[in-house]
This record gives structure tokens, C-alpha cells and sequence, in this order.
């Protein structure tokens, strides 16, 4: 990226973090993808939290979305999630939804562990070298 663009980054993957340090790098202004899990569960009757046996007793089903804010005046975190919409036609591209979180669902999201997957209150930063 140096050599073509003139920038380069530096990656980071953060563990065990805190609320305060998403709010530091969104400062910053840095990138941040936050890894977390969805809730999955055994209860094939609940389909709102979906069901997947595997997933439910690893943990849940990891993801990583893109924090790109906190919203203040309704108290919630935004995030750009790559996933929704899930396009039907894998070739034509579509525009991600933003979507926005209480702090509780962002700490029950951003907090769960998986077995698999970066440690709880994980998150990677992306940021731009001069």
C-alpha cells in the first residue's frame, strides 16, 4: 500500500477490552471491527435467535462488523453490518444497513465467547500511518 498509494496501516487485534477504548479509537478516528457472536440456541421453535445445534454449543455464530459511531441522542452504537442485507446475487453488489445497538446488546454481542474466535471484548484497529 506504500509503495502504490503513499499509506500504509497498521493492524491490531485488541483483547479483553473496555467500552472506554472503542470510544478512545472511535476518536481517534481509527477503524474498528468489533468480532463478536450471535446468539444461536437448541430450541428449534425460537427461529427469531435461530437454530443451529453446532453453533448453539460453540457458542453462537461469530461475526465481525465495522463500529462507525455512537449515536448520543438515542443512546445506541452504529455499526455497519456486511451481512444484511445477505445478497441473493453473491455478483451484483450491495449497500450494507447500518445497524444500531444498545450498549446492552453491543456488551451481550460483543462479549460472548466462542470457541473459535478472537476473545471476549475483541476488536481489531485499523489505523492510518503517516
Amino acid at each position: 500500500l506504500s509503495k502504490k498509494y503513499g499509506r500504509s496501516f497498521r493492524v491490531k487485534l485488541n483483547a479483553r477490552r473496555k467500552l472506554l477504548d472503542l470510544i478512545e479509537n472511535l476518536r481517534e478516528g481509527n477503524i474498528i471491527l468489533i468480532h463478536g457472536a450471535w446468539q444461536m440456541t437448541l430450541d428449534k421453535s425460537n427461529k427469531k435467535l435461530g437454530y443451529n445445534a453446532l453453533l448453539a454449543l460453540l457458542g453462537g455464530m461469530p461475526h465481525t462488523m465495522v463500529l462507525i459511531g455512537y449515536d448520543g441522542d438515542t443512546s445506541q452504537w452504529l455499526l455497519l453490518n456486511p451481512a444484511d442485507p445477505w445478497p441473493s446475487d453473491k455478483q451484483k453488489p450491495v449497500t450494507p444497513k447500518i445497524s444500531r445497538m444498545s450498549t446492552q446488546q453491543l456488551m451481550n454481542f460483543w462479549g460472548r465467547k466462542f470457541l473459535f474466535y478472537p476473545p471476549r471484548f475483541a476488536f481489531t484497529t485499523i489505523k492510518l500511518e503517516i
